[in-house]
């Protein structure tokens, strides 16, 4: 096998590993609105969205360790 060829076989695996466990994981949504200078009300029509991983330790377990 050519050597670029196995480099790009790995790269897919972790990235695979990765997908998989990144689906398997629990989120939460966060919410966050942009205030109004003058009076600091909620600037409802202005909405950033956050995705919060509620279980880090999940990703944390991909090691470079297992692919060998």
């Amino acid at each position: 096998m050519d050597q670029t060829k196995v480099l790009e076989y790995l790269t897919q695996h972790v990235m695979l590993e990765y997908l998989k466990r990144l689906s398997g994981t629990k989120f939460s949504k966060l919410v966050l609105f942009s205030a109004f200078p003058i009076t600091s009300a909620a600037n409802l029509s202005d909405p950033h969205y956050l995705a919060v991983l509620d279980d880090v330790g999940s990703l944390t377990k991909l090691v470079p360790a297992e692919l060998n």
